[in-house]
């Protein structure tokens, strides 16, 4: 079942990566595609089950 998102935000760290791909390059056009997509469905992709979540370095130090 299709679930659009009123809004995709992603955390600090995925922020700051976005911000240096350059325009047009084909990893820039991966992430948008696949913002688009859950922008579109909220429910697509994969379930990824928390603990197998990479640890930022603030995790780290916790």
């Amino acid at each position: 079942m299709s679930h659009p998102a009123d809004q995709v935000k992603g955390s600090e760290e995925f922020y700051r990566v976005y911000l240096i791909l350059k325009p047009g390059s084909a990893e820039k056009s991966m992430v948008n595609s696949g913002l688009d997509k859950l922008k579109q469905n909220m429910m697509a992709g994969e379930k990824i089950q928390r603990q197998q979540w990479p640890r930022t370095m603030s995790e780290d130090t916790r």
